[in-house]
């Protein structure tokens, strides 16, 4: 089966799953741009994608080629996000290629919520047909999907996958008391102030609290930690660095208002750091309040967040039997193989309801 993807960019988020898909199918990803510019500031190095072929910035005529062969299946990430995929996406419909979407949940709450939901509710009335199938990252997809319309037997779970990597024994320091870890970008939605100031009431429970990224809110955090010397700000570093981070943190704390996914969660739990995310993250499917986490609810006071921390920290820092539990379960759940398996056999066999792997605690 050959697979032709339509993105905005090469992304680290999905080089685990494309080289591992390329391994076993034809493999073509098509981007608008190589890397955007903010994520470059993030951090971020361009991956490599295994056997997949590889087009930037097509033409007319490359687009038109890459949609004439009908046995292809044409993968899109969103529907009208990005104006090359949007465009690509409404001819594909019109030579009626078999066509999957792979959608991430949209801003739910108050009236812009309900505006978006209206919005989704019309593209599936006009290119709902077209489509065979919807991959919706996390719980909040999946629901987002369904009250805009769209078909439940067509919409699959999805997620994002990251690269396994090699975790030096030495990175790993053992103290009495756990560390924990932000990662993300310093804004609104990220909620790192209203993390902060939660972080702040638990000082007795914590040995540090590494800070890395950058963003608009840069300045404020710095002027509430300044006089904290728990709280260590380490600004963007680039993202290969992050593993050793991770390795000597025991919880990751992702508190966003709102995450499509959420990779770093992910990328915590391959280095068998436990994680503490909110219920709006997608990667918040991964966590099973038993070994590898928990998720919390928003509320007026942070109430749900502050006693959920409380909770992670009381258990101390992470052993090693625990963190080795904890990396054994990504290889078995959310590896690049994982996903590649598992989106083959729903575009093989989309009427067979298949489990995947991260949603299977077997």
């Amino acid at each position: 089966m050959s697979l032709v993807f339509w993105q905005n960019v090469i992304s680290i988020h999905q080089s685990a799953f494309i080289k591992s898909l390329s391994a076993i199918n034809p493999v073509t990803l098509v981007v608008e741009r190589e890397c955007s510019a903010a994520r470059l500031k993030e951090g971020w190095k361009v991956p490599q994608m295994g056997n997949a072929r590889i087009i930037i910035a097509p033409d007319d005529s490359k687009i038109s080629e890459l949609l004439a062969d009908k046995e292809s299946y044409h993968i899109f990430s969103g529907i009208d996000a990005n104006p090359m995929v949007y465009a690509v996406f409404k001819q594909a419909t019109k030579n009626h290629c078999r066509i999957a979407v792979m959608l991430e949940p949209y801003k739910w709450l108050g009236i812009p919520g309900l505006l978006r939901r209206l919005k989704y509710k019309y593209l599936r009335i006009r290119y709902e047909k077209y489509i065979n199938v919807l991959f919706v990252t996390g719980y909040k997809g999946e629901e987002c999907y369904i009250k805009s319309g769209f078909p439940r037997e067509k919409i699959y779970q999805w997620g994002y996958f990251t690269e396994h990597r090699h975790i030096h024994a030495k990175s790993i320091i053992e103290q009495t008391k756990p560390n924990i870890i932000f990662i993300g970008r310093l804004d609104v939605n990220k909620n790192i102030l209203n993390l902060v100031k939660v972080i702040k009431t638990q000082t007795c429970l914590f040995n540090t609290f590494y800070i890395i990224g950058n963003g608009s809110l840069e300045s404020r955090l710095l002027k509430i930690i300044e006089e904290e010397q728990q709280i260590k700000y380490v600004g963007a570093i680039p993202n290969e660095n992050i593993t050793d981070y991770l390795s000597r943190s025991d919880l990751l704390i992702l508190p966003s208002l709102y995450d499509g996914w959420g990779a770093v969660v992910n990328e915590a739990l391959m280095c068998g750091t436990r994680v503490l995310c909110s219920e709006n993250c997608g990667a918040s499917a991964l966590l099973d309040n038993n070994e590898r986490g928990g998720v919390f609810c928003f509320d007026e006071h942070n109430s749900d967040m502050k006693m959920q921390l409380r909770k992670w920290l009381e258990k101390g820092p992470i052993t090693q039997k625990q963190r080795r539990n904890i990396i054994n379960w990504t290889y078995d759940h959310i590896s690049g193989d994982n996903a590649a398996t598992y989106f083959n056999a729903v575009l093989t066999d989309p009427d067979k309801r298949i489990i995947p792997s991260w949603l299977n605690n077997d």
